[in-house]
């Protein structure tokens, strides 16, 4: 994510830096969003119990 944001903040376009456009600003935080439920997500299962089967025998095949 940082490297995406160092790009943006340094490519020009329209004589304008990219990290300037509104949508692209809107892109990034959706990205962010979507990262940080990610880790949360893989936090909250890293955190469960582990799930115990009382099923021993492995699965036909």
């Amino acid at each position: 994510m940082n490297t995406s944001v160092d790009y943006l903040n340094t490519r020009v376009q329209f004589g304008q830096v990219v990290g300037a456009f509104q949508a692209l600003k809107h892109m990034a935080a959706d990205v962010l969003i979507e990262v940080e439920s990610a880790k949360s997500a893989a936090y909250y299962r890293w955190k469960q119990p582990p799930r115990i089967t009382t099923n021993s025998r492995p699965p036909p095949h």
